[in-house]
């Protein structure tokens, strides 16, 4: 195993750490004890205390699951659609048996097409964050109606990136031959195309995914409003906002602590989805197996 990935392996610990010590930690613990706010890290407080004297670590780590559990939740929905959108659009095989069968067959087929492209288009359109932010304000903001909100708009980008990475594959010479030698259209796309090929891709898209989720949480507790997670419960973003007042008398632990962690995981998040989708990281033998069933074939 290579330093890069001991390196990935060890930080993706770190994170799946933090957010299940979010889950497990029994937040009645956080209490408000004034005569304790605002002290620097010590012994009783390793990470500090706030403006009501509660204790940081146990705040930062219930925080995330504000974006834990909903970040994944954003990332499979994004990988069900976009890539069942990407793979169904893309496959010029399955395209082309399509088209020899009955019209509703065809008909499903462009309306894939023109969701992708019209989900395309409303980026552009409108910002993601901000499409969020009114498609959530009918029902509330909660953390998972905003991972859904953020999975669905982002399976349009990922499914168009899946496409013409499939079509790319598909005319490939090993599709070809596992075509002739018998191999179904769903084991050449499953196995040869999207496993092998559209993996590292849909990797790094579902990464960046649940550091977006993180932006967008922390982001809304500075909307003023009923927007976002409230007090008491804790989130990076209302941490930092809290954390404004004593900034401005010169206490300024409270808010470092919020920044760091939003910096660190979410960099973190960004070089994790660069190092899994390294395509130095594929094995090379099993993207050359379909090259033996050519020359089998020959």
């Amino acid at each position: 195993m290579t330093r890069p990935r001991i390196i990935t392996g060890l930080l993706l610990a770190v994170f799946l750490a933090m957010g299940v010590a979010g889950l497990l930690i029994d937040y009645g613990f956080v209490g408000v004890k004034m005569s304790q706010a605002l002290e620097l890290p010590g012994p009783e407080h390793l990470l500090g205390t706030d403006r009501l004297g509660r204790d940081l670590l146990p705040r930062v780590l219930v925080a995330t699951r504000g974006f834990f559990l909903p970040g994944l939740l954003a990332a499979v929905i994004a990988a069900v659609l976009g890539v069942s959108l990407g793979a169904f659009a893309g496959y010029a095989p399955v395209r082309e048996g399509i088209e020899q069968r009955p019209r509703w067959a065809r008909a499903l087929l462009d309306a894939a097409r023109a969701v992708v492209k019209l989900a395309l288009a409303l980026p552009a359109a409108l910002p993601r964050f901000v499409s969020i932010v009114l498609l959530c304000a009918a029902w509330g903001f909660e953390p998972f109606l905003i991972g859904a909100v953020a999975g669905v708009l982002y399976a349009a980008e990922l499914g168009e990136d899946v496409r013409q990475r499939v079509d790319q594959c598909a005319h490939e010479e090993y599709v070809e031959a596992a075509r002739s030698e018998g191999l179904s259209w769903a084991r050449i796309l499953g196995l040869h195309i999207l496993w092998l090929h559209c993996r590292p891709l849909i990797v790094r898209h579902l990464v960046h995914l649940w550091s977006f989720v993180i932006l967008v949480e922390t982001s809304l507790s500075f909307i003023p409003g009923e927007f976002g997670i409230q007090e008491p419960d804790p989130s990076w973003g209302n941490m930092l906002v809290g954390a404004r007042d004593p900034a401005l008398t010169g206490h300024l632990w409270p808010s470092v602590v919020p920044t760091v962690a939003i910096v660190f995981t979410v960099v973190l998040l960004a070089w994790m989805g660069d190092r899994l989708s390294d395509p130095d990281d594929a094995a090379p033998a099993e993207v050359q197996e379909p090259a033996e069933v050519e020359e089998g074939a020959a």
